[in-house]
């Protein structure tokens, strides 16, 4: 039987970076906020077991074992040192590459959980999200979503209960795709001695829109810091980077500032790509 799953995106409300560990990769504290911009995955069985065929509609998009999905499917066949049924998976992109939007994060835990459901594995969320960490360290909010402190190197997951008071989200996708590796080498470049991770601070609103790895962003991409500082102007410095970027968003309280806001963006940047979003 086939089946279309929707896998949501999510933002970096604020993200601090910490020094990094002794394996190499940095601890961060960060509030995410799942959105309503998807991708859809189209599932169908295969004859033949251990196999999986990937396809997107997005040129660029990798369909072989670097994809996530991919990952995901062989990882977890590894892990539980069984065979798998096999599945075609097409996906339809919305939610840009390279953008800090978790797109590829979010296609493998939907993935995943299907898996769990269709193949009848009997994992709990807890057993998905420890084995989703070798997958990629962004893998484990999306078994929760919503919005919710992020911290360690993804792994650790607290929902929050109270409300965002920024319910609406203007996204501009400006044409640069960010590596996140690249983003944290630099960073490291650039700023040598991080802080060590600090407690959460539970008054996280007042940092909406603090992004450490900005500096490094910008530093790697001469076009893309052009882009912001240009953008940044026309915006009157509302403009926020949502992970290792390219995406950049502007938070909102109301549907008409929004509104406005894009309206006023596509006066000076008419061929840059935006979306109005909201929460999920």
């Amino acid at each position: 039987m086939t089946i279309v799953l929707k896998s949501y995106a999510k933002i970096n409300l604020f993200l601090s970076v910490f020094q990094p560990r002794g394996d190499g990769f940095h601890p961060i504290s960060s509030v995410f906020q799942q959105i309503d911009l998807y991708d859809e995955l189209t599932i169908s069985p295969l004859t033949s077991k251990n196999s999986l065929e990937i396809s997107c509609d997005l040129p660029g998009c990798p369909v072989d074992g670097s994809n996530l999905l991919a990952k995901a499917y062989h990882g977890l066949a590894t892990f539980l040192g069984r065979d798998l049924p096999g599945f075609q998976v097409a996906i339809h992109k919305r939610i840009p590459m390279g953008g800090g939007l978790g797109g590829g994060s979010s296609n493998a835990a939907a993935f995943l959980l299907h898996l769990n459901q269709a193949c009848d594995l009997g994992l709990s969320i807890a057993e998905l999200l420890r084995f989703s960490l070798r997958v990629g360290s962004d893998l484990p909010f999306f078994f929760t979503g919503g919005l919710a402190h992020v911290s360690g190197i993804g792994e650790q997951v607290f929902p929050l209960s109270e409300a965002n008071p920024f319910p609406y989200f203007f996204l501009i996708f400006p044409p640069y795709s960010m590596s996140t590796p690249e983003v944290y080498k630099k960073l490291d470049e650039i700023n040598p001695h991080l802080s060590p991770p600090i407690l959460f601070d539970s008054d996280w609103i007042s940092d909406v829109g603090h992004n450490d790895l900005l500096p490094a962003a910008l530093a790697l991409n001469p076009n893309f810091r052009l882009f912001w500082d240009k953008a940044n102007q026309v915006l009157e410095g509302r403009l926020c980077l949502s992970g290792s970027g390219s995406t950049c968003f502007v938070p909102c309280q109301v549907e008409e500032d929004a509104k406005a806001i894009q309206a006023l963006f596509s006066q000076h940047f008419p061929e840059i790509f935006t979306q109005l979003t909201r929460l999920f």
